[in-house]
């Protein structure tokens, strides 16, 4: 049995606890006999579908990644002004989270719209996206992810196992956006009206596996950037990179939680 607890941010709400039981599965699975399923090679921001043909829409966990790494994190000569760096962080310049906030501006303006004209009047969307609870950019939540990342390449630069230039040069395209950014947004694009915005907090449960929070982690961060830290740094280099990552993530569990948030969008 899966609960989820919902704890709304802007408006003063009770809390709603939504329970799902696995013996609802086989119902779920009839009805999914009679939709409509389709997988498409294009990027989820532009058009998808014919106007006025979609009734319910539903984003999990997609919108935090941005259409491409910010251009304006690079000078004219093509160098990266986030040094040390691959999100931003504690040292970032104040241009870094500026060119991440406009790309997300941009991308998620083009989302609503284009959104807004594949959907039926009285449609519904649903969306599901990691976020940051405040304004700062740096916090004990998604921005620790990413730290620990770049920490980790620089312990292999220290090591010898790979250049200072390519963990220099190398940039993820997710932005951890709070909740007054997405409503802002949501409120300038105009095309759809926001019923709610409210973080999701996930139980947490003992792994049965036996691997540890950050080993956990580790192969979590994996699973979504091999595909862009093998071309860039060498394959031969990953398992000591996400050993080394799980190990940080473990010691600085220690000290103190670490609280990636979620948001859940209703329109």
């Amino acid at each position: 049995m899966i609960s989820l607890k919902m704890t709304s941010t802007l408006y003063s709400r009770p809390c709603l606890t939504f329970t799902w039981s696995s013996r609802e599965i086989p119902r779920m699975m009839f009805a999914l006999q009679f939709s409509l399923q389709l997988i498409l090679d294009i990027s989820f921001y532009g058009r998808l579908f014919p106007e006025n043909t979609i009734h319910f829409i539903y984003s999990s966990f997609s919108l935090h990644w941005l259409s491409k790494v910010p251009p304006a994190l690079f000078d004219h000569q093509g160098k990266s002004i986030n040094k040390g760096c691959i999100n931003i962080c504690s040292s970032s310049p104040e241009a870094v989270s500026k060119a991440y906030y406009s790309q997300f501006k941009e991308d998620f303006s083009m989302f609503l719209r284009s959104r807004s004209k594949e959907v039926v009047a009285a449609g519904r969307m649903v969306l599901i996206i990691l976020g940051r609870e405040g304004p700062d950019h740096v916090d004990r939540g998604m921005s620790f992810t990413w730290e620990f990342l770049a920490r980790a390449i620089a312990d292999l630069v220290g090591q010898g196992e790979t250049e200072e230039e390519k963990l220099d040069s190398y940039e993820t395209h997710f932005y951890a956006a709070s909740a007054a950014e997405i409503e802002g947004e949501v409120n300038k694009e105009g095309s759809f009206e926001l019923e709610k915005l409210e973080i999701m907090e996930v139980e947490k449960k003992d792994n049965e596996d036996g691997m540890s929070s950050g080993e956990l982690a580790a192969k979590t961060i994996r699973a979504v950037q091999e595909s862009m830290l093998a071309p860039h740094f060498g394959e031969e280099i990953l398992d000591k990179l996400f050993d080394t990552y799980g190990r940080m993530f473990d010691e600085e569990l220690a000290k103190e939680d670490i609280r990636p948030i979620t948001f859940v969008v209703v329109f």
